[in-house]
């Protein structure tokens, strides 16, 4: 039976009313905090896999305190706070893969499984709680560029994955880019090394981190084939296959960190160095610099699992520092969210007008040249639209190619928001 629904003004506004009080919490509510969630109620386990589908987490493999490998799969729905069992991963138990999720299907590949470097990928489908193996690593391509491997990164820019460095056994570790693109019959290329060389002038790592921000392949920390612990970070250019050094994590050296983005910008924390850590930082792209946040929520942890979902970001599982594996989810809120109330230094602000056809003014009346302001536009979901930087007294933003509808923006000087507030595009 089909059933068509119709709002009418009273409920429309009453809707709305509601919408603008939980972005006006978003601004000025509990931010750069984190909260626990409910614990994973399968085995604690360390080394595991997530990906997120129709925002819901899906969390399997790994290895338990036994060192027993793992091909259990659960799902987290922040919604509800609940965790229920799916389907068992298709392949070998496994601990050291990647796991990823593009275009509603779950990605899951590479790893160790006690004995072999594994190649061999597979796909998840929600809708039918099932696994279906997929191409190999590298399949009909050069065998000795697809080999096995473990403590691999898997970022996802533009509805492609980049399977960064790992170790496959051999003398060294690897320093490959693999680009997996699922709409391509050859579903595996091979793309520019790390750092865009071929020869021990940046040797290759494992256990590092990645994250994906506006199409862009970010790469960091990590354990050398020189036996030392990685602080640089690495911007990978799919469009020009090429890598560019941007600026060292915030941290100390480390691996086996966990991390995310949102908001367009990168989040990366935990880990071990000379000791386990749970501080965590957040970098951005558009000023190169990063800026120590809220430490974990939980004890000082690394081998963890980490994921975004609805512009919050999720840590947890992995061991603390006497190798106690565990079980517990953290949920974080980040400082940099939007809201819809002009205040803070709003006196000094000017965003007009509004309602707004096509150009949008902004005006600070005590800007300063040696500190650009970043504005942000989101949409009711709070998926980020528009950021510019604002170079001057008075600069003019064309929103022409943006729909109507009602949006909110946020200024920020790098150090913390200026204002925020709603505009509304005819």
């Amino acid at each position: 039976m089909n059933h068509t629904f119709s709002l009418n003004h009273s409920t429309s506004l009453k809707l709305l009313f509601n919408l603008l009080l939980i972005q006006s919490f978003n601004c000025f509510g509990t931010v750069d905090t984190w909260i626990q969630k409910a614990d994973l109620p399968g085995i604690p386990r360390i080394n595991a896999v997530s990906f997120v589908v129709n925002g819901q987490a899906f969390i399997g493999t790994g290895e338990d305190a036994q060192g027993n490998l793992l091909n259990d799969f659960w799902k987290f729905d922040p919604s509800v706070n609940a965790w229920s069992q799916v389907a068992d991963f298709g392949g070998v138990p496994r601990k050291g893969s990647v796991g990823f999720a593009i275009d509603s299907l779950g990605y899951v590949g590479t790893g160790y499984d006690g004995t072999d470097f594994l190649k061999d990928f597979w796909q998840f489908s929600v809708s039918t709680n099932s696994w279906q193996q997929i191409q190999d690593l590298g399949q009909f391509g050069d065998p000795s560029s697809s080999s096995g491997r473990r403590d691999a990164v898997a970022v996802v820019a533009n509805s492609k994955c980049y399977l960064i460095c790992g170790y496959d056994g051999s003398s060294g570790y690897i320093k490959q880019t693999w680009q997996f693109d699922p709409s391509k019959d050859t579903s595996w290329a091979l793309r520019r090394n790390l750092a865009n060389v071929t020869d021990f002038t940046l040797y290759g790592r494992r256990w590092a981190v990645g994250f994906g921000i506006q199409d862009m392949v970010y790469f960091g920390t990590g354990f050398s084939f020189s036996q030392d612990l990685k602080q640089d970070f690495w911007k990978y250019n799919p469009l020009l296959d090429a890598w560019t050094q941007v600026a060292d994590f915030g941290g100390s050296f480390r691996s086996n960190a966990v991390a995310f983005s949102m908001y367009n910008k990168g989040y990366v924390g935990c880990g071990t160095s000379a000791f386990y850590e749970n501080d965590f930082w957040r970098y951005d792209p558009f000023d190169n610099n990063w800026t120590q946040v809220a430490d974990y929520g939980g004890i000082p942890m690394c081998n963890g699992v980490s994921f975004v979902i609805n512009n919050r970001g999720y840590a947890g599982l992995g061991n603390d520092s006497i190798y106690s594996m565990k079980t517990d989810m953290w949920e974080y809120t980040p400082d940099s969210t939007t809201g819809i109330e002009d205040n803070i230094y709003s006196e000094k602000v000017s965003v007009f007008p509004n309602p707004v056809n096509e150009m949008l003014n902004v005006e600070l009346k005590s800007f300063k040249k040696n500190n650009p302001i970043l504005f942000s536009l989101y949409n009711s979901t709070g998926q980020m639209i528009l950021q510019e930087k604002i170079t001057g007294e008075k600069t003019q933003l064309n929103l022409s190619s943006i729909p109507k509808g009602i949006f909110f923006y946020s200024l920020e000087n790098g150090k913390q928001k200026i204002t925020c507030g709603k505009i509304l595009l005819n």
